[in-house]
């Protein structure tokens, strides 16, 4: 048990307080990460364990990510760069007005918080960015400003990275359910999940470790309950509320502000950071077991609007669904 200070997230600064660090674990190798059930599995791209192993992989920060499965060290964590390339279909053309060491940092950080899959440099000068790599391959990329050949594209030629945790949107309504596993979010080792919500009450995040099991293994975290006062928990879908982490006598959720939360997970415990309190709640639920899925909704007649933050396939800048959001 101890405290560490963390600063993480896609398009925020948070210098948060955690409670508890990694818990270390025996038999399993840096690079992995031990299942409650005992298996070592192979910490995903995207994520890192460094030595002593624990129950959970380690998000890489901002936007970068690792070149392979099984990374073993922070230092892995790097801006993924796909190649040199021309006439690439681009947006959000910016002029990078910042110091050269942090040209590439500052791009294709930006390209993530707007939730494009790639982001594209020029002659050091220009940022843009794409949800797909449709350019010609070129051996343009001679500008040398961003520290080494190829960094920094060329006159005619951009060098093209792939973002790591970028912002995705999501609109659910009603009791209709959001499988982010099933919109391409890999799970495995994950123990946080990170998302702002736009909605008047009533946000649930379900972590489950079957997909069709709503009383066993199961707990779901619902943003806003009781007149939008309280974070609660709960053992089974549409439960009674076991425990609640957090009571405000204003309003948790808003209907036209948007809101930051983190949820993690782990050995029992559920922890919620709320962004307004810069403040973290923490409930032990003595129910262990490893979390296969992860699943968002609203309640009733509400809607919700989430932006998560995770290493997931486009979607949509907008939304992943075919529901037009009202408010959004």
């Amino acid at each position: 048990m101890g405290i560490t200070l963390l600063t993480r997230g896609v398009g925020y600064t948070s210098v948060i307080i955690s409670l508890s660090l990694l818990s270390a674990v025996s038999g399993c190798s840096p690079g992995e990460y031990q299942q409650y059930s005992g298996d070592c599995m192979t910490c995903p791209k995207g994520t890192y364990s460094e030595s002593p192993p624990s129950y959970r992989c380690l998000n890489c920060p901002n936007a970068t990510s690792t070149l392979t499965d099984g990374a073993t060290n922070y230092s892995d964590c790097v801006y993924e760069k796909v190649g040199c390339y021309e006439n690439l279909s681009t947006v959000n053309d910016t002029f990078l007005d910042v110091d050269n060491d942090v040209k590439v940092q500052t791009c294709v950080d930006s390209c993530a918080e707007w939730g494009y899959l790639y982001a594209a440099i020029q002659n050091a000068t220009s940022c843009s960015c794409a949800q797909m790599n449709d350019g010609t391959s070129s051996s343009g990329c001679d500008n040398t400003d961003c520290g080494a050949v190829g960094t920094c594209g060329g006159e005619t030629a951009t060098t093209v990275y792939r973002t790591g945790r970028r912002k995705v949107a999501i609109t659910t309504i009603d009791y209709t359910e959001e499988d982010l596993t099933a919109h391409g979010l890999n799970v495995s080792g994950m123990s946080e999940l990170e998302f702002r919500v736009l909605a008047c009450k009533d946000a649930h995040v379900r972590l489950m470790s079957d997909r069709a099991n709503y009383t066993h293994e199961f707990i779901e975290v619902v943003f806003g309950h009781s007149q939008n006062k309280y974070i609660g928990i709960r053992d089974r879908k549409h439960g009674a509320v076991v425990g609640d982490l957090a009571f405000y006598a204003g309003s948790y959720l808003d209907c036209f502000n948007w809101k930051f939360f983190r949820v993690s997970w782990e050995n029992g415990t559920i922890s919620i950071f709320i962004g307004d309190e810069n403040q973290w709640y923490s409930h032990d639920t003595g129910i262990v077991f490893d979390v296969n899925y992860l699943v968002i909704s609203a309640y009733g007649s509400t809607q919700c609007c989430w932006q998560m933050f995770a290493g997931m396939p486009y979607c949509g800048i907008y939304f992943c669904t075919n529901r037009m959001p009202a408010f959004c």
